[in-house]
């Protein structure tokens, strides 16, 4: 079978279980997020300094798996985003 010409055995399929795994991954660091958003800051940020090293990187040459992807987008990446949905955040 194929998904619009695709086999479905691409690099990016996964087997039902996986994705439940991942998934489920997800929605733990929602509700863990969700959970402890009162007590964080509303905006880590950073400067180019400091988060140009935690950051800039090659791309890789191959790809990587899902869930070192996740983690590194929940570690490096979304602290530093303004989180909208905080209480103390008033730019709107």
């Amino acid at each position: 079978m194929t998904r619009r010409g695709t086999p479905l055995d691409t690099p990016l399929d996964m087997d039902p279980e996986e994705m439940r795994r991942l998934g489920y991954q997800v929605v733990d660091w929602v509700v863990e997020r969700a959970a402890g958003l009162a007590g964080d800051r509303p905006w880590l940020g950073g400067s180019r300094e400091e988060l140009e090293p935690l950051l800039r990187e090659p791309a890789p040459e191959e790809g990587r798996p899902l869930d070192t992807v996740l983690e590194r987008a929940v570690t490096d990446v979304l602290p530093r985003a303004g989180s909208i949905d905080h209480p103390r955040f008033f730019a709107f």
